[in-house]
C-alpha cells in the first residue's frame, strides 16, 4: 500500500498522503500507510488513533459526499483549525475521499499539497476517485482477513481457558491441601508469613480461575504496545 501511494504521489503532484480505516466498534480512525513525498518522518505529536469527536467535521464529509477538496484557507466555519492540524499542520490544499464498499464505511484515503495551493483538475479526481475505490477493495479484504483470525483467536483462546480451568484447578487443589497438612505439623510463628504467602498466591490463582469461568464471550483489551490480552470479567 504504501508502494501505490508513492506511485499515485507522483504521478498527482501529491506531497502527503495517508489511509484512515475506520474502526466502529470504538469510534476512532486509525492513520495507516503514511507517505510523503520527501521521505521525511511525519509529525510524531500526531496520535494514530484519533476519536470520531476529535474529527467531527471530517467525518460528516466522508459520510456525505464522494470527495472533498479545498484550500485549507477556505475551509467553513464548523472545520475547526485543531481539527485540520490533527490530519496535517503543512496543508495546503487537502483532498480526500471515503474508502467504502456497498455503502459501509471503510475508512478514508488523505491527499495533501504542502508546498503550495493546488487545484486537481476533474480528470485528476475523477481518477484519484477510481484508485480509491481500488484502495477499498484491498482494505475489504484486509478487514475480512483481520475478521477470520480474530475469530480464530477468540475460539482457540476459549479452548485454552477451558483446559486451563480443569490443568489449573486440579494441581491447585492438591497444592492447598498438602500446605494445610504442612501448616498443622509446623505450627511455629516463623513460618506463619511463608504459609500467608502460599494461601495469598492460591487464592489469587483461584480468582483468576474463577473469572476465567464466567467468560460466556471471548473479547481482548489492550496491554502492551499493540500487544492484546484476554479481557476478563469484573468481580
Amino acid at each position: 500500500m504504501q508502494e501505490a501511494l508513492s506511485k499515485v504521489g507522483d504521478f498527482f503532484g501529491i506531497d502527503h498522503s495517508f489511509i484512515f480505516s475506520y474502526n466502529k466498534e470504538v469510534e476512532v480512525l486509525i492513520r495507516e500507510n503514511e507517505w510523503t513525498a520527501t521521505g521525511e518522518k511525519t509529525e510524531t505529536d500526531r496520535k494514530k488513533e484519533t476519536p470520531i469527536s476529535e474529527l467531527s467535521w471530517f467525518f460528516k464529509q466522508l459520510q456525505t459526499k464522494p470527495y472533498y477538496m479545498t484550500h485549507v484557507d477556505e475551509l467553513p466555519e464548523e472545520a475547526k483549525p485543531e481539527e485540520i492540524s490533527a490530519l496535517s499542520k503543512q496543508a495546503k490544499t487537502l483532498l480526500f475521499y471515503p474508502l467504502s464498499i456497498e455503502k459501509r464505511l471503510l475508512g478514508a484515503t488523505v491527499f495533501f499539497s504542502v508546498n503550495q495551493k493546488k487545484d486537481w483538475s476533474q480528470d485528476e479526481i475523477l481518477q484519484l476517485g477510481v484508485i480509491t475505490k481500488l484502495i477499498a477493495e484491498v482494505a475489504y479484504r484486509i478487514q475480512q482477513q483481520r475478521m477470520i483470525i480474530k475469530a480464530e483467536q477468540k475460539s482457540t483462546a476459549m479452548a485454552m481457558i477451558i483446559t486451563a480451568n480443569h490443568e489449573i484447578n486440579q494441581p491447585l487443589t492438591i497444592i492447598r491441601g498438602y500446605t494445610d497438612k504442612l501448616q498443622n505439623k509446623f505450627q511455629d510463628a516463623e513460618y506463619d508469613n511463608y504459609f500467608g504467602e502460599i494461601y495469598n498466591s492460591i487464592e489469587k490463582i483461584q480468582k483468576i480461575i474463577e473469572s476465567m469461568s464466567r467468560i460466556k464471550q471471548i473479547d481482548f483489551e489492550k496491554y502492551i504496545d499493540n500487544d492484546e490480552k484476554i479481557k476478563l470479567p469484573k468481580n
